[in-house]
């Protein structure tokens, strides 16, 4: 089973990496039928929601957008999470496909959207086929 938690905080980059995941997999039939999109409020919970729901699942899709502004947070919240899956990753024993995009601008992410749910799913299968041989 696979997890998808994705942020609604941008959705107007969000929205179309989580449509070309549904559609990627759903070329699958038991991949998508075997999926769950846990929708959360921003990045930063993102790492909380996938190690709460570890035990069950094993395969995850991280998504969402990080935009740098006029302060540091972007910096903290870009370095914290992208820490927290990897250490999720390392100390549950599961795969997380990062689709968490840190940008300078919302342009950049609308642009980048169209092509990164389809790349991390592509990562996540080749890590499933890997795990099944």
């Amino acid at each position: 089973m696979i997890n998808v938690g994705f942020s609604n905080y941008y959705q107007e980059i969000s929205s179309p990496i989580v449509d070309s995941i549904k559609s990627t997999l759903s070329k699958t039939d038991d991949l998508i039928a075997n999926t769950i999109f846990t929708e959360v409020s921003g990045v930063w919970e993102i790492p909380y929601t996938i190690n709460t729901s570890s035990p069950d699942f094993r395969y995850f899709i991280a998504v969402g957008a990080v935009v740098k502004g006029e302060t540091d947070h972007y910096e903290y919240i870009s370095n914290s999470v992208s820490n927290a899956l990897m250490k999720i990753t390392i100390s549950n024993g599961v795969y997380i496909s990062n689709c968490i995009l840190n940008l300078h601008n919302i342009e950049q992410g609308v642009h980048r959207s169209t092509t990164k749910g389809l790349e991390a799913v592509e990562a996540l299968l080749k890590v499933i086929d890997n795990d099944n041989s």
